[in-house]
């Protein structure tokens, strides 16, 4: 899709980081979410989704930061992962997290 394109799907990719955020807020939920490990390691995660999707500009674009949810969503899962309540952190968890820390800020 193009950039000139991206607009047009906005509310749906919002919805969409909406949805998976809640279900991300739900897996996290037993982890510790709020420790400073936790916040720590998505801080990290964070910073390498921005470096892999944002604009030349800076901007994070709303579709591409959801269709990078859907792509590590989708890869997980094929792989056995699913996204429930975690004991543990995973990759994709941390990943997902971090996803859904920069989606108040896509724009």
């Amino acid at each position: 899709m193009d950039e000139m394109h991206e607009p047009a799907f906005a509310p749906q990719a919002r919805a969409r980081l909406a949805e998976l955020g809640e279900r991300v807020q739900a897996a996290v939920a037993g982890l510790g979410a709020g420790a400073s490990w936790f916040a720590a390691a998505v801080d990290q995660h964070a910073a390498e989704v921005r470096d892999a999707i944002a604009d030349r500009s800076g901007r994070m674009p709303v579709v591409r930061l959801a269709a990078y949810a859907d792509g590590v969503l989708d890869t997980a899962e094929r792989r056995g992962w699913r996204l429930e309540p975690a004991t543990a952190p995973s990759w994709p968890l941390l990943r997902l997290s971090a996803v859904s820390s920069l989606s108040a800020t896509a724009v």
